[in-house]
């Protein structure tokens, strides 16, 4: 699969100021927040369904009898951001690899695991509602983060690969013009 390229400018994080809100700004961010959590769903609901995975809440998860995976839309705890993570667990590996989290034989990861075109200060992986709304080319960068990354390393968890992909290879997956 040759995914578009498109600009790598496209997700290049910006500052995000840390302002008090008032009560109306807070209202739209909110109206913003419900806007994008749920064309996301819709959008992740049509990329994963179709594969086999099955969407409860915010998690997508399918399951082989080569082990499990998930994508998990993450709402973040201050209402402002959300967080993708993929997650795997296979039956023979159980180590963790530098740089994930692991519990009990899974392995997860954040977005930026598998996008060496985020810049080093993008904290946490935290990606702004109000990013997601108004800006259309990077909404746009990370579902093809998603589509040309992610989703290919967690389906290379149900195919008969004696060596599956890591998300290090995952990166080298050309999708950015500049990059």
């Amino acid at each position: 699969m040759h995914p578009v390229l498109i600009r790598a400018e496209s997700i290049r994080a910006t500052e995000s100021p840390c302002v008090p809100l008032t009560g109306a700004e807070y209202d739209a961010l909110a109206l913003e927040r419900s806007q994008v959590q749920r064309s996301l769903t819709t959008e992740l609901d049509a990329l994963l369904l179709p594969l086999g995975y099955q969407r409860k809440g915010s998690d997508w998860r399918k399951t082989s009898i080569r082990g499990h995976s998930v994508l998990n839309f993450q709402k973040g705890q201050n209402g402002l951001a959300c967080y993708f993570n993929a997650g795997i667990m296979t039956l023979l590996e159980r180590a963790s690899p530098t740089g994930s989290h692991s519990s009990g034989g899974s392995r997860y990861f954040r977005i930026a695991a598998f996008c060496p075109e985020l810049p080093k200060n993008f904290v946490a992986d935290a990606l702004h509602y109000a990013r997601l709304h108004d800006d259309t080319a990077f909404r746009n960068g990370i579902l093809t983060i998603i589509r040309a990354r992610v989703i290919p390393w967690m389906e290379a968890r149900h195919r008969r690969w004696f060596r599956a992909p890591t998300p290090e290879d995952m990166r080298r997956i050309r999708i950015f013009e500049d990059a």
